[in-house]
């Protein structure tokens, strides 16, 4: 069985289930999961998890992400992109200086109110279910993070491509209008690309079209990335060989289980567990009763 991730380049009008779904016919496997979803409007890197790594999704949808996106200053719509309904608004004369300071403020911890066109969920309902069914939904706010926001192209007053670095749950599309509000006017977006998510980036990624040639050519492994190439940024813990058995049933490792010392690993904090340089699973750092690392997801225990 196929184990991995592969890194797509998504097209713009798929859903990420359209994707895992010609993933899975391609591979000709059942097991496939995605690192996070991405719009259907939107287009790159979707990480397609195949066989045991997609018990690894819930841990994996929390990296970082990068985005280049398209403005369009003088339209609004209720999804705060093109792809609904959209009105003018006036758009007041505004310069390349006055566009980098309002952008600037949106850099760091940031609060925003999603797009009532969106997949949360409010009540047990996805809000876009609201707004298709015309009824009025209080939408919560979210604590988001901006690392940085760049200035890729402008047609100022009346577009602009920026480059966005940002944490998971982040909408580009609330942080577009926004951005037009406090130029006075409004803004929708109207185009989307993920750039990067964790470790995996445009340049490394391929098509479904591509995937398939592969296949075909029996070279998939060429495009297929190992279990933990996804998660390169978490501490890596190394269990004593004599210790196997405990791991891979699942049990609370103490000081003598571990090759790799973890006084200086924070309690809570998500490690990569490794029996004879295999990638075995994830543990947890933990003080209870002398267990210092309590397993939580075994890929290869069963």
């Amino acid at each position: 069985m196929l184990n991995g991730v592969i890194c797509i380049n998504k097209e713009q009008d798929m859903t990420s289930h359209d994707v895992c779904f010609k993933v899975r016919k391609i591979l000709g496997t059942k097991k496939v999961g995605h690192s996070g979803t991405l719009d259907p409007m939107a287009e790159g890197v979707m990480g397609v998890l195949v066989g045991r790594s997609t018990k690894l999704s819930s841990y994996i949808t929390s990296f970082d992400k990068e985005y280049i996106a398209g403005i369009k200053f003088g339209k609004d719509s209720d999804s705060y992109d093109i792809w609904t309904d959209m009105k003018d608004v006036l758009i007041p004369d505004f310069t390349q200086e006055d566009f980098k300071k309002v952008i600037n403020r949106f850099v760091g911890d940031i609060t925003q109110t999603p797009p009532i066109y969106s997949a949360i969920k409010v009540k047990g309902k996805p809000l876009y279910k609201y707004a298709l069914n015309g009824e009025e939904v209080e939408i919560p706010s979210r604590e988001v993070y901006i690392d940085s926001i760049e200035i890729i192209e402008t047609n100022l007053p009346y577009s602009a491509k920026i480059k966005v670095s940002c944490s998971k749950g982040t909408y580009i599309r609330s942080l577009i209008h926004d951005i037009g509000v406090s130029l006075g006017t409004s803004a929708v977006m109207d185009s989307l690309v993920r750039t990067k998510n964790g470790v995996l980036n445009i340049e490394n990624s391929i098509t479904l079209s591509n995937l398939e040639d592969k296949v075909k050519a029996g070279r998939v492994d060429e495009v297929i990335k190992r279990d933990d190439y996804f998660l390169t940024d978490i501490h890596r813990v190394d269990v004593n060989p004599s210790s196997g058995k405990i791991l891979l049933n699942g049990n609370g490792l103490i000081k003598k289980n571990l090759i790799t010392p973890t006084d200086d690993i924070k309690l809570g904090t998500t490690v990569r567990l490794y029996l004879e340089d295999k990638f075995i699973g994830l543990g947890k750092k933990t003080d209870e009763e002398g267990i210092l690392i309590r397993p939580i997801k075994i890929l290869y225990g069963e």
